[in-house]
């Protein structure tokens, strides 16, 4: 993994990964292919990197299995949007699903009780008529926990 650093470099300020060596063809200059999932990819020697591995990498010289993009954008490999994590931890910072009403994680409404069913994780806290007092049960057992530190506000 070493032999990365002949083949590219890193601008720990703009988040750039650029290819500087070429080999078989390969493009020269800044790195910006994307898989279909929105994350910079970087093929080299047969494998398969995601840029925000690679900026890790360069800026820490180690590649963990799991980092997380602090603002969300998939494409932003600055070091100051980065943070080591867990799975689970990486995907609380996960964007709200489309279909959830609440505008709050883990605040759904279902059809059958007509009511607002509130979770913290796998935990179930209740069922709430009033939308105002669900989220005041979810944010209440957020604090003093260290749950929210990787969920995404909205």
């Amino acid at each position: 993994m070493e032999d990365l650093h002949e083949w590219f470099s890193f601008n720990n300020e703009t988040g750039e990964i650029s290819r500087i060596k070429s080999k078989w063809g390969s493009k020269l200059g800044v790195l910006t292919t994307t898989n279909g999932a929105g994350y910079i990819v970087v093929k080299h020697n047969q494998k398969m990197y995601y840029g925000h591995h690679l900026a890790w990498f360069f800026g820490y010289g180690e590649m963990p299995k799991f980092i997380d993009h602090i603002n969300g954008i998939r494409t932003d490999n600055r070091i100051s949007n980065l943070r080591l994590s867990s799975f689970k931890d990486n995907s609380k910072n996960l964007k709200l699903d489309k279909r959830n009403i609440s505008g709050v994680r883990g605040i759904t409404w279902n059809k059958q009780h007509q009511k607002w069913k509130v979770m913290l994780g796998s935990k179930y806290l209740g069922w709430f008529s009033d939308i105002e007092e669900a989220k005041l049960c979810r944010k209440s057992a957020e604090s003093g926990t260290d749950y929210s530190k990787f969920e995404r506000k909205k």
